[in-house]
């Protein structure tokens, strides 16, 4: 990623965060997904109607050209969102992105884990936080994963680890990449009521999310792994940087540690 645009990120990221609007397509009572798609949460998100192979087709964004993905649009909050679904079997990963991002952001580690037998979708941000990652979830799971795992960047990992504990849909494990413990009003509040696998990786002079911040986090989920590789780089980033290698070991053991508690 150029300078400039990796600089405008972290300035976006902590300064930039869309209000979350509640609300979803009501699901109709049914099958036990559409039951399941209409209770909400104590805090009151919804998780979003499961719509099948009848969810509308989107393009196939360039950074996905090729690789046999395919585009849904999915909405979120009363408006559509682009997802980006790769690869198939039983084991899901949601990877979301920095408060701008957008589906592309991990389209690397998305394409490498599909390659390796992961199913998985990335997404641009919908009208809500919370919900657009509802949705992926739900995506997900209509497309066959059986269990499901959360790998969020920035502001993604903040809203993740956030949600964890209360989602209606827990995931098996969640990573947060470079997170922090608050962010625009999206706070952290601590993993005690959540038993999934958590990772916690970042990099030592993150700008944004230094090891000091990383820290800050870890102490609100003791039972976290905790990776701090050299360097500055935030994010997504990370996996295409010179420690790349080291961030993939690290994030290929807890996708398997979270899959393998969940089976």
């Amino acid at each position: 990623m150029p300078r400039t645009v990796w600089l405008r990120a972290l300035a976006v990221c902590a300064a930039l965060v869309l209000p979350s609007v509640a609300g979803c397509t009501a699901a109709t009572p049914g099958t036990r997904v559409e039951r399941a798609a209409a209770q909400r949460t104590e805090e009151g998100t919804t998780v979003p109607q499961r719509h099948g192979s009848a969810r509308p087709k989107a393009d196939v964004p360039d950074c996905f050209r090729g690789t046999g993905a395919t585009a849904h649009r999915v909405p979120v909050g009363g408006s559509d969102t682009r997802m980006v679904t790769l690869g198939d079997g039983p084991r899901g990963i949601a990877f979301a992105p920095i408060s701008w991002g957008d589906a592309c952001e991990w389209s690397g580690e998305a394409r490498r884990l599909a390659a390796g037998g992961y199913r998985v979708v990335t997404f641009d941000w919908g009208s809500g936080r919370e919900e657009t990652v509802a949705a992926a979830t739900t995506l997900l799971r209509d497309e066959g994963a059986e269990a499901v795992t959360w790998v969020g960047g920035c502001m993604g990992g903040t809203v993740m680890l956030g949600m964890a504990a209360h989602a209606n849909d827990r995931p098996a494990g969640v990573a947060g990449i470079s997170p922090l413990a608050s962010l625009g009003g999206v706070g952290v509040d601590g993993g005690a009521d959540y038993g999934g696998e958590l990772l916690l990786l970042g990099t030592a002079r993150d700008p944004l999310a230094d090891e000091s911040r990383l820290r800050e986090v870890a102490a609100r989920f003791p039972q976290a792994e905790v990776t701090v590789l050299p360097g500055v780089l935030h994010a997504a980033e990370i996996f295409g940087g010179a420690h790349r290698e080291h961030a993939r070991r690290s994030l290929d053991g807890f996708l398997g540690r979270a899959f393998a508690r969940n089976s």
